[in-house]
Protein backbone atom coordinates (compact mmCIF):
# COMPACT_ATOMS: atom_id res chain seq x y z
CA UNK A 1 0.00 0.00 0.00
CA UNK A 2 3.16 1.93 0.65
CA UNK A 3 4.22 1.77 -2.71
CA UNK A 4 0.46 3.28 -4.00
CA UNK A 5 0.91 6.27 -1.80
CA UNK A 6 4.38 7.22 -3.15
CA UNK A 7 3.23 6.55 -6.73
CA UNK A 8 0.09 8.87 -6.43
CA UNK A 9 2.36 11.41 -4.44
CA UNK A 10 5.12 11.54 -7.13
CA UNK A 11 2.06 11.21 -9.99
CA UNK A 12 0.52 14.51 -8.24
CA UNK A 13 3.48 16.69 -7.61
CA UNK A 14 4.26 15.63 -11.47
CA UNK A 15 1.14 17.18 -12.41
CA UNK A 16 1.83 20.43 -10.26
CA UNK A 17 5.24 20.90 -12.03
CA UNK A 18 3.76 20.16 -15.57
CA UNK A 19 0.55 22.60 -14.48
CA UNK A 20 2.84 25.40 -13.46
CA UNK A 21 4.97 25.33 -16.75
CA UNK A 22 2.21 25.04 -18.83
CA UNK A 23 0.24 28.11 -16.78
CA UNK A 24 3.41 30.27 -17.79
CA UNK A 25 4.03 29.61 -20.79
CA UNK A 26 0.11 28.89 -22.75
CA UNK A 27 -2.71 31.19 -23.63
CA UNK A 28 -5.82 31.47 -21.37
CA UNK A 29 -8.19 28.92 -22.60
CA UNK A 30 -5.24 26.35 -22.81
CA UNK A 31 -4.60 26.90 -18.80
CA UNK A 32 -8.67 26.33 -18.28
CA UNK A 33 -7.97 22.75 -20.20
CA UNK A 34 -4.88 22.09 -18.20
CA UNK A 35 -6.15 23.26 -14.83
CA UNK A 36 -9.84 20.95 -15.04
CA UNK A 37 -7.34 18.06 -16.20
CA UNK A 38 -4.43 18.38 -13.52
CA UNK A 39 -7.79 18.75 -10.89
CA UNK A 40 -9.33 15.70 -11.95
CA UNK A 41 -6.15 14.21 -12.17
CA UNK A 42 -5.41 14.92 -8.14
CA UNK A 43 -9.36 14.56 -7.31
CA UNK A 44 -10.09 11.00 -9.05
CA UNK A 45 -8.20 8.78 -6.51
CA UNK A 46 -10.16 10.10 -3.89
CA UNK A 47 -13.52 8.11 -5.49
CA UNK A 48 -11.98 5.24 -5.72
CA UNK A 49 -12.09 4.18 -2.13
CA UNK A 50 -16.19 4.66 -2.65
CA UNK A 51 -16.16 2.48 -5.52
CA UNK A 52 -14.23 -0.20 -3.97
CA UNK A 53 -16.56 -0.27 -0.67
CA UNK A 54 -19.81 0.18 -3.48
CA UNK A 55 -18.26 -2.99 -5.40
CA UNK A 56 -17.52 -4.76 -2.23
CA UNK A 57 -21.02 -4.16 -0.20
CA UNK A 58 -22.54 -5.21 -3.56
CA UNK A 59 -21.13 -8.53 -3.59
CA UNK A 60 -21.96 -9.09 0.21
CA UNK A 61 -25.25 -8.30 -0.02
CA UNK A 62 -26.98 -11.52 -1.37
CA UNK A 63 -25.43 -13.91 1.39
CA UNK A 64 -26.04 -11.63 4.35
CA UNK A 65 -29.76 -10.18 3.59
CA UNK A 66 -32.42 -11.19 5.56
CA UNK A 67 -35.68 -12.11 3.74
CA UNK A 68 -38.19 -10.00 3.73
CA UNK A 69 -40.92 -11.53 0.79
CA UNK A 70 -43.07 -13.36 4.02
CA UNK A 71 -45.00 -12.05 6.37
CA UNK A 72 -43.44 -12.54 9.92
CA UNK A 73 -45.06 -14.43 12.31
CA UNK A 74 -44.46 -15.05 16.05
CA UNK A 75 -45.15 -19.34 16.93
CA UNK A 76 -45.63 -20.09 20.56
CA UNK A 77 -42.18 -21.80 20.59
CA UNK A 78 -40.15 -18.76 19.70
CA UNK A 79 -41.21 -17.09 22.92
CA UNK A 80 -38.94 -16.40 25.57
CA UNK A 81 -40.09 -15.25 28.98
CA UNK A 82 -42.54 -13.00 30.40
CA UNK A 83 -41.39 -9.82 31.43
CA UNK A 84 -43.59 -6.90 32.81
CA UNK A 85 -43.48 -3.09 30.76
CA UNK A 86 -41.18 -1.76 33.92
CA UNK A 87 -38.72 -4.40 33.17
CA UNK A 88 -38.29 -3.65 30.16
CA UNK A 89 -37.76 -0.12 30.30
CA UNK A 90 -35.00 -0.72 33.04
CA UNK A 91 -33.35 -2.91 30.66
CA UNK A 92 -33.53 -1.34 27.73
CA UNK A 93 -32.91 2.10 28.95
CA UNK A 94 -30.15 4.15 27.03
CA UNK A 95 -27.61 5.47 28.80
CA UNK A 96 -25.38 7.66 26.19
CA UNK A 97 -22.21 9.22 28.33
CA UNK A 98 -21.98 11.77 25.21
CA UNK A 99 -25.55 12.51 25.33
CA UNK A 100 -26.22 11.97 21.56
CA UNK A 101 -29.45 9.67 23.09
CA UNK A 102 -32.13 10.76 25.47
CA UNK A 103 -32.08 8.67 28.96
CA UNK A 104 -35.07 6.91 27.58
CA UNK A 105 -36.01 3.29 27.41
CA UNK A 106 -34.82 2.98 23.70
CA UNK A 107 -33.39 6.29 23.27
CA UNK A 108 -34.03 8.08 20.03
CA UNK A 109 -37.18 4.90 19.40
CA UNK A 110 -39.00 6.01 22.69
CA UNK A 111 -42.01 7.38 20.60
CA UNK A 112 -42.27 3.90 18.70
CA UNK A 113 -42.03 1.92 22.06
CA UNK A 114 -44.77 4.21 23.57
CA UNK A 115 -46.91 3.50 20.58
CA UNK A 116 -46.51 -0.09 21.63
CA UNK A 117 -47.07 -0.21 24.97
CA UNK A 118 -50.24 1.90 24.47
CA UNK A 119 -51.74 -0.84 22.69
CA UNK A 120 -51.27 -2.91 25.82
CA UNK A 121 -54.49 -3.91 28.10
CA UNK A 122 -55.08 -5.70 31.05
CA UNK A 123 -55.27 -9.54 30.65
CA UNK A 124 -52.52 -9.27 28.02
CA UNK A 125 -48.89 -10.60 28.65
CA UNK A 126 -45.87 -9.08 27.48
CA UNK A 127 -43.10 -11.85 26.45
CA UNK A 128 -39.55 -11.78 24.97
CA UNK A 129 -39.12 -13.36 21.66
CA UNK A 130 -36.40 -14.58 19.75
CA UNK A 131 -36.92 -16.23 15.87
CA UNK A 132 -35.08 -17.76 13.40
CA UNK A 133 -35.31 -18.35 9.68
CA UNK A 134 -33.27 -18.93 6.31
CA UNK A 135 -32.30 -16.10 4.52
CA UNK A 136 -32.56 -15.80 0.85
CA UNK A 137 -31.11 -18.99 -0.66
CA UNK A 138 -30.77 -20.27 2.42
CA UNK A 139 -27.15 -19.10 2.95
CA UNK A 140 -27.38 -17.07 5.76
CA UNK A 141 -29.73 -17.45 8.70
CA UNK A 142 -31.98 -14.53 10.17
CA UNK A 143 -32.82 -13.99 14.01
CA UNK A 144 -35.38 -10.91 14.81
CA UNK A 145 -35.68 -10.59 18.88
CA UNK A 146 -37.71 -8.04 20.98
CA UNK A 147 -40.88 -7.84 23.02
CA UNK A 148 -43.91 -9.51 21.70
CA UNK A 149 -47.83 -9.11 22.72
CA UNK A 150 -49.30 -12.63 23.97
CA UNK A 151 -53.23 -12.94 24.18
CA UNK A 152 -54.66 -16.02 25.43
CA UNK A 153 -51.47 -17.81 24.39
CA UNK A 154 -51.09 -16.93 20.75
CA UNK A 155 -48.75 -14.19 20.50
CA UNK A 156 -49.73 -11.08 18.92
CA UNK A 157 -48.12 -7.45 17.87
CA UNK A 158 -44.12 -7.62 18.26
CA UNK A 159 -41.92 -4.86 18.96
CA UNK A 160 -38.20 -5.58 17.00
CA UNK A 161 -35.36 -4.89 19.05
CA UNK A 162 -32.60 -6.76 17.27
CA UNK A 163 -32.42 -8.23 13.11
CA UNK A 164 -29.23 -10.27 13.17
CA UNK A 165 -27.81 -12.13 9.45
CA UNK A 166 -25.04 -14.56 9.67
CA UNK A 167 -23.97 -17.13 7.09
CA UNK A 168 -25.41 -20.72 8.14
CA UNK A 169 -21.54 -21.78 7.23
CA UNK A 170 -18.17 -21.52 6.78
CA UNK A 171 -17.88 -22.19 2.85
CA UNK A 172 -20.26 -19.57 1.80
CA UNK A 173 -19.73 -17.94 -1.41
CA UNK A 174 -17.84 -15.01 -1.16
CA UNK A 175 -18.66 -12.94 -4.13
CA UNK A 176 -22.04 -12.38 -6.66
CA UNK A 177 -20.45 -15.04 -9.22
CA UNK A 178 -20.13 -17.81 -6.60
CA UNK A 179 -23.34 -16.97 -5.19
CA UNK A 180 -25.09 -17.75 -8.36
CA UNK A 181 -23.08 -20.39 -9.26
CA UNK A 182 -23.71 -21.87 -5.43
CA UNK A 183 -27.91 -21.33 -5.95
CA UNK A 184 -27.97 -23.26 -9.59
CA UNK A 185 -29.58 -26.77 -10.23
CA UNK A 186 -26.95 -29.64 -9.48
CA UNK A 187 -24.01 -27.00 -8.71
CA UNK A 188 -21.28 -28.58 -7.35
Amino acid sequence: MMYLYWYLGIGALLAMFVHVHRLVTQKEEERLAWTALVLFALIWPLGLPLFIGELRSKELAPRMRCRDDFAFEIEPGELGRRVTIEEVEQCEMVGDPLGGAPRLPFGHLNHVWEQFKAVIEPGMELYTFSASYPGWGGISMCTKSGYVIVIDGAPGRYHLTEIISRPTSEDVPATSDEVARFLQPGAD
